[in-house]
């Protein structure tokens, strides 16, 4: 519910194209869903699809151009969003992003690590704690995220650029959202 009020703030405050919630007939914008042998009830968002490109292979800089700027838009709205009492997200902290709950399997992660290397694997853990706690909670560098920013998630348009997959949208340090888009462009191979 948290996430759906968050993009529809931003729909209704800014010219950005996010992804648009459906609602029901009745109104709601967020629904529980059971079905036969499924133990517990899903909870449901429709989103309006959006017709555009994901641009995995042929990103232009003019691509990353189009992408800063949204991401920066992204964080301006975020800057003059009030969060209500009911807005619950997830924070991203050192743990969050790092730790043991990130979606990180850390077993799994370690067990890849050769000898040697879990000292530089502790080293970047207190490396991000430092910058992460010497950055601050000040809303001009602090807030609303996607979370998950790069470029599976930025939707190139005939008229614009949009994001979509907000599910880790929550609070954090806007650096962490230009740190997954620059491992997107790092990782990126164009072809």
């Amino acid at each position: 519910a948290s996430e759906v009020l968050w993009l529809s703030r931003i729909e209704q405050e800014t010219e950005l194209c996010v992804p648009h919630v459906v609602a029901t007939t009745l109104g709601e914008r967020v629904i529980e869903v059971g079905a036969d042998g499924v133990p517990e009830d899903r909870v449901c968002v429709l989103f309006h699809r959006r017709h555009g490109f994901f641009y995995d292979r042929k990103l232009m800089p003019h691509h990353y151009e189009q992408a800063g700027q949204l991401m920066a838009q992204l964080h301006l709205s975020a800057q003059a969003f009030v969060a209500p009492m009911e807005f619950e997200r997830k924070a991203w902290t050192v743990e969050t992003a790092l730790g043991c709950v990130s979606a990180v399997d850390q077993a799994a992660f370690k067990a890849l690590l050769r000898p040697g290397d879990e000292v530089t694997y502790l080293a970047v853990w207190d490396w991000y704690a430092e910058v992460w706690h010497t950055l601050g909670l000040h809303e001009d560098v602090y807030g609303v995220i996607h979370g998950d920013f790069h470029p599976r998630n930025i939707l190139f348009m005939p008229n614009g650029v949009g994001a979509i997959d907000f599910d880790e949208c929550g609070w954090g340090h806007y650096l962490h959202d230009v740190a997954v888009a620059l491992m997107g462009i790092r990782n990126h191979k164009r072809s």
